[in-house]
């Protein structure tokens, strides 16, 4: 399809474009791992405050949108998907992500 699209004269073509059809698992996941690892620092900052625990008291999440990032090639892979056929899609990486922002009370 790609070198119909350029034989027909297209010059500028965005895609093909990759995607999880659902990524609630990957995002729950990523989630988890935010409020585990903030907590933990959280922790830390209480002891060396002396403190001794921490009480949550607020919780943000924005969801994060992980564009398709392709793959460096070096000079000869480049040059060796120039001269094939046909036109090659490169292979890239697709992800999904939160973040999350907490507010913490250190407390005795």
């Amino acid at each position: 399809m790609l070198d119909a699209l350029v034989a027909a004269g297209a010059t500028d073509i965005n895609g093909p474009n990759f995607a999880i059809d659902d990524d609630s698992v990957a995002k729950a996941q990523a989630r988890k791992a935010a409020m585990d690892r903030a907590r933990a620092q959280a922790l830390d900052y209480a002891k060396m405050a002396g403190y001794a625990n921490v009480r949550l008291l607020e919780v943000n999440e924005s969801i994060a949108f992980a564009r398709p990032m392709p793959m460096i090639q070096t000079v000869s892979k480049m040059a060796d998907a120039a001269m094939a056929v046909p036109t090659p899609i490169e292979p890239g990486l697709v992800g999904t992500g939160v973040t999350v922002t907490v507010k913490y009370e250190l407390t005795r």
